[in-house]
């Protein structure tokens, strides 16, 4: 998520090494790795010392939304300050990732198996989408207003946003062996998920497998 332009927002330690990201780290070198410069702006301490899972910066570019391994609530800190402004309760088990959507809201996807859509002004949940039978690892939105879902169940799921209850759940995209860790869109509607050692491209229209890429040990 980018506060502003030519700015990433990062959880990583300040090291920019892609390896970082496999160490521990309870702080927030965010807002803010320039890329013409590549130095860390701004440190937030968070006030939970367990590891930084996802972060996101909200649509005011004033806050950022956290989560933490083994920590159910999502938290949010004021981007200026560093101040922590307050938690907000939902899911029964930790988040595994934040997006923001189209219209403002946010999605999460949790290891209890749901994805939430919040309004944060309100501070709660708009919906919950129930089905996955395992974590609920990764989320994309597509330009229709739908979203995908990936699961360590081995299924994509694929849900309507303009339902506002479990009917907007449409169909399964893509079901297959063992863990999906991770998901995105790419070009041509092909989804890359990311499995234990390799990646596999799939065609969204019908789910499927075209390629699978050995790049891991």
């Amino acid at each position: 998520a980018n506060p502003s332009p030519n700015k990433i927002l990062t959880h990583l330690p300040v090291d920019i090494d892609l390896y970082a990201f496999h160490k521990k780290n309870t702080t927030i070198p965010f807002s803010t790795l320039d890329y013409s410069k590549f130095f860390c702006q701004k440190t937030i301490e968070c006030h939970l010392k367990e590891d930084i899972y996802d972060a996101i910066v909200l649509e005011d570019a004033k806050k950022v939304l956290v989560t933490f391994w083994g920590i159910k609530t999502l938290e949010v800190y004021d981007l200026e300050s560093g101040r922590h402004v307050k938690s907000l309760d939902g899911h029964s088990d930790s988040v595994m990732k934040i997006i923001r959507l189209q219209d403002g809201r946010v999605a999460t996807a949790s290891k209890d198996k749901t994805i939430r859509i919040w309004n944060l002004e309100k501070g709660k949940t708009d919906i919950v989408f129930e089905g996955h039978t395992d974590w609920v690892t990764s989320l994309v939105e597509l330009p229709d207003l739908t979203l995908l879902s990936c699961s360590y169940d081995g299924t994509i799921r694929y849900w309507d946003l303009k339902k506002h209850d479990n009917t907007a759940f449409n169909k399964i995209i893509y079901r297959g062996t063992g863990q999906i860790y991770s998901m995105t869109l790419l070009e041509n509607n092909t989804i890359a998920i990311g499995k234990d050692k390799f990646i596999e491209l799939i065609r969204f229209e019908d789910g499927l497998m075209m390629k699978a890429l050995q790049a891991h040990k």
